[in-house]
């Protein structure tokens, strides 16, 4: 539903509109990654492994509160200092007005992170998905009505309500749900139960706070370099990634929630290996897809009115494989317990990696700037969480290799066309060879035994039941 509202507003607001409805999304997402200091994560690992009743109610009931503090603290903060972000990060005084939508939608970023954190430790997925898809829905008439009406201001609201829409689906979800588990809804002052989620969720929170304002400083960068009309652009180039990436990032969730249960029940790195090889190849099956359609998805999302979108392809897809595996190792070593180091670690290699090369790249090449820093950074955080996962047996072994063989063939079909494009037959014949590869290596290498003799019965059976005569219809 969100590239369907880029599709709507690429189409109604020019690349410099795009690019301001892009800062108040990016001002609050960051803030709101700023400000949860781990509560959301922590609070899921915690219901995970946590049954009893009364414990759960109070963690629950003292995050929410915890979190309303926050948030109230942070968004006056936000109000105060919106010159400075808009005149003096952003180099663009007109932005100004759009840290007040940025804000209110902040808020419900917080409370919406904190829900579905909820959700997700109870095993409420399907609750979470309504309430995300009716609030989407709401989001999108809401940015394009505003959008049509007044501008890209309005669009800015209209984002603001939408979110604060979905915040407040979620939290009827919530009620239902803790009603189902017997489970009382409690809003209580900070006490020794919050201490325990922060234990579990604030190494994780450490790990991203320096990246966190890296991550918002290369945006920086990047609009004084080519102007808000680059905001436009990365707009474009993020809502078909996020596209792309849908299906992996809501697994998400669900293996953070096994991972948990795994660590507790002594299965913990079997599980991981097992999720880190599905997701490597799911991630290298998209991307390939992905490459060779990406021309054709910018040209239906945004039109012809963002030609550097059409190029940023090859680039932006190179950061998707590790950004996906980053993501596993997290959990893992979250629900591991005792890596605060770890998790550090990682997030200092992630900033500065992406810092040295985004002040170095996007001066001199924009938005391919940007985009390759940000590759560089999942890379080299990758490699580090997984050492610190591991250790170096981490990254041996058959399936390792054979993934890793593939990944790198990836990266230099990608660079190829991105030294010399190629058109579009030739890139899905390119694709289609690829996922021929990608197939055949996952039969016969990266599945085990009993996998692929689950995958062989239930060909067998899909096979049978397609040959199985139809009854004829009555006359």
């Amino acid at each position: 539903m969100g590239l369907v509202s880029i599709v709507v507003l690429a189409r109604i607001l020019d690349a410099r509109g795009l690019g301001s409805y892009t800062f108040t999304q990016s001002v609050a997402q960051a803030f709101a990654g700023w400000s949860r200091t781990g509560l959301d994560l922590g609070l899921q690992v915690s219901l995970s492994g946590d049954t009893d009743r009364e414990r759960a109610s109070a963690m629950i009931g003292q995050t929410l509160t915890l979190t309303a503090i926050i948030a109230i603290m942070v968004a006056t903060a936000l109000l105060v200092a919106a010159d400075f972000i808009a005149g003096r990060l952003f180099s663009a005084p007109e932005l100004v007005t759009f840290v007040a939508p940025a804000t209110a939608m902040f808020a419900a970023l917080m409370l919406f992170g904190v829900i579905y954190s909820i959700l997700a430790g109870l095993g409420a997925f399907q609750e979470h998905a309504r309430a995300a898809l009716q609030g989407s829905v709401v989001t999108l008439a809401a940015t394009a009505g505003g959008a049509l009406m007044v501008g890209p201001i309005g669009a800015a609201w209209g984002l603001a309500i939408g979110q604060v829409s979905m915040a407040t689906l979620a939290t009827a979800a919530m009620i239902r749900v803790l009603r189902a588990h017997d489970i009382a809804l409690c809003p209580a002052w900070p006490g020794r139960e919050v201490l325990q989620v922060l234990t579990r969720g604030l190494p994780y929170f450490m790990s991203t706070l320096l990246l966190l304002p890296v991550d918002f400083a290369t945006l920086g960068i990047l609009a004084r370099a080519g102007g808000i009309d680059a905001l436009g652009e990365l707009r474009v180039t993020q809502a078909i990634m996020a596209a792309a990436s849908a299906l992996p990032t809501a697994l998400m969730g669900p293996i953070l929630t096994h991972l948990a249960a795994g660590y507790a029940s002594g299965s913990g790195p079997a599980d991981v290996r097992q999720h880190l090889r599905w997701l490597w190849t799911l991630s290298l099956s998209l991307a390939v897809a992905v490459a060779a359609l990406w021309t054709l998805a910018v040209d239906a999302v945004a039109g012809s009115a963002y030609p550097l979108a059409r190029h940023m392809g090859d680039l932006a897809l190179m950061a998707f494989v590790p950004a996906m595996l980053l993501s596993v190792l997290h959990g893992a070593l979250m629900a591991r317990g005792k890596s605060s180091a770890a998790l550090l670690m990682v997030g200092a290699v992630q900033a500065v990696t992406v810092f040295a090369s985004a002040w170095f790249l996007i001066p001199r090449f924009g938005l391919a700037g940007y985009l390759l820093a940000q590759a560089m950074g999942f890379a080299a955080a990758g490699l580090v969480a997984a050492l610190a996962w591991g250790g170096s047996g981490a990254i041996r072994g058959t399936r390792v290799i054979v993934l890793s063989g593939l990944t790198l063939a990836l990266y230099a079909a990608l660079l190829f066309d991105l030294a010399h494009p190629t058109s579009l037959p030739v890139r899905l014949t390119a694709a289609l060879m690829g996922a021929a590869v990608v197939g055949a290596l996952a039969c016969v290498v990266l599945l085990t035994p009993g996998e692929r003799a689950s995958l062989s019965a239930g060909l067998v059976a899909m096979w049978r039941r397609l040959r199985r005569p139809r009854p004829a219809r009555p006359i």
